[in-house]
């Protein structure tokens, strides 16, 4: 769509389009495209400008999607699924239309992430678990796949990145317990640093055209959601936006509080307890736990209005677990209800039970479980 509100297609009819990447100067977008009854996908490119130069490159099998364009607008950096687990890198020639895998992350049997083009192209940033149980932000020869680590926090995910417009300086965010962190640092050499942020959950992070700012989307227990900036200069932070609470009271909204569970085989599970504001210390309430979806999904402490609903309406105290196989404590863990072993992630629910009986705010006569989608 153009600026002067002139809608222009660039895609067919019956067909399904995604993964849409623009090259730098915005004259050239990349897309896969899937058709009825087939799971193989195209890859498309077009000029914005023009619809009627869209063509087709590459015909592929399997899901592969454009991940970036080099800055020379000569090769597309494509990621072909295999599992959740897994993805390939492959590089497309737009003139020729030759595919060429990238042999080390097929060996690597591992997720790529973002993977970006650095350095002309010859090298990539990526987020993967290449090598370890916590996935990193790495940098990536593309002929040799020799890995270094850019982030330099082994025991949490990093979660999402940006790499400022003149290439020199990276942000990402660490999972740390559900809580994200920022990291601000070079992208070679130098130290990170991590600004002054309220504790939550980011949800988006981009660098200014310019490079002189980075703005952060962030939610948390009491906000539903809103926009900061970071100068990257003296580290100054502005609050763009105040998330609008409608009829609820901030003051009653609750911060919960992270705790740990012991497991019937000694596996360590955390979880997020949402206890009522006004509640008298001693008061023993009745519990609903509230169990994620996914599998592997994650419950972090963001913007919950089921959670704040229970506890102050309903005078609950809410506990929303990590069960094994959730995602955000490395890969060992999110393994650990794989096959057979998936009925150990019910156990851990019953080992819940247990615990929350045995705490002097919680009626173990009144204990309530459910849960979303694979939760349920």
């Amino acid at each position: 769509r153009d600026l002067d509100g002139i809608a222009q297609p660039l895609t067919e009819p019956v067909t399904r389009n995604q993964s849409p990447v623009f090259a730098k100067d915005g004259s050239l977008l990349v897309w896969s495209r899937a058709t009825k009854g087939s799971a193989d996908y195209a890859i498309m490119a077009a000029d914005p400008a023009d619809p009627k130069s869209r063509r087709l490159v590459w015909q592929g099998i399997g899901a592969v999607g454009p991940q970036d364009i080099s800055a020379d607008k000569a090769t597309v950096l494509l990621a072909k699924g295999i599992s959740n687990r897994e993805n390939h890198l492959m590089l497309l020639d737009l003139a020729s239309g030759k595919v060429s895998p990238l042999d080390w992350s097929i060996k690597a049997r591992a997720r790529f992430e973002d993977p970006r083009f650095i350095d002309g192209g010859k090298a990539i940033v990526a987020i993967t678990n290449a090598g370890t149980d916590t996935r990193r932000l790495v940098r990536i020869d593309t002929a040799t796949g020799k890995m270094t680590a850019l982030s330099r926090e082994p025991g949490w995910d990093v979660e999402a990145y940006d790499l400022s417009p003149d290439g020199k300086t990276l942000a990402y965010t660490l999972n740390e317990d559900g809580y994200s962190r920022v990291v601000l640092m070079p992208l070679v050499g130098g130290a990170g640093m991590s600004p002054a942020l309220p504790r939550g959950v980011v949800t988006a992070l981009s660098f200014s055209p310019d490079g002189g700012k980075l703005a952060v989307g962030l939610t948390n227990a009491t906000t539903a959601g809103d926009v900061w900036t970071v100068e990257l200069g003296n580290q100054a932070i502005t609050r763009w936006t105040q998330s609008e609470p409608g009829e609820l009271d901030p003051a009653r909204l609750v911060e919960p509080q992270l705790v740990r569970f012991t497991s019937f085989d000694g596996l360590t599970v955390p979880a997020f307890v949402y206890r009522p504001k006004n509640a008298a210390p001693d008061a023993k309430l009745p519990v609903i736990i509230d169990i994620h979806g996914g599998p592997e999904a994650q419950t972090r402490p963001s913007w919950n209005p089921g959670a704040q609903y229970f506890a102050d309406v309903l005078g609950a105290v809410v506990i929303l677990p990590n069960v094994r196989g959730s995602d955000g404590y490395g890969t060992k863990y999110l393994n650990l209800d794989n096959g057979p072993l998936r009925e150990d992630s019910v156990k851990d629910i019953g080992a819940l039970i247990d615990w929350a009986g045995k705490q002097p705010g919680m009626d173990a006569k009144r204990i309530a479980v459910y849960g979303q989608s694979y939760g349920g």
